[in-house]
């Protein structure tokens, strides 16, 4: 039975105790995982911004995620020219010490386009 029920049997003091009993269990409950749903969605929303620099000109790229910082080998700038179409966003392929393949960005190129 629900408190707008008990009202409208005329049992307004039932009403209230049943209101006062739920503020104390399952309301209580709901406002906790709330508070939680908004802290996991304020963790999960950090933006990191990645600041490319060319001279005086500097732009900020923001991302998700930063997952690692590390030295890249096997830089082949000419896969890039020869696989895709447009290309001008990518200044080539490398590989991580993985061997895990990284799209490096042409940073002159977005410098010049969103100047």
């Amino acid at each position: 039975i629900t408190a707008r029920e008990l009202l409208n049997n005329g049992k307004q003091e039932e009403a209230i105790q049943l209101i006062e009993k739920t503020k104390d269990t399952e309301l209580k409950q709901m406002l906790q995982l709330f508070d939680d749903i908004k802290i996991a969605y304020k963790e999960s929303l950090r933006e990191t911004i990645l600041v490319l620099g060319n001279d005086n000109e500097y732009m900020g790229i923001a991302v998700d995620k930063i997952i690692s910082i590390e030295n890249l080998f096997e830089f082949d700038e000419n896969f890039i020219k020869e696989s895709l179409t447009n290309t001008e966003y990518l200044s080539g392929v490398a590989k991580n010490k993985n061997d895990n393949v990284i799209l490096l960005l042409n940073d002159e190129y977005i410098l010049s386009k969103y100047h």
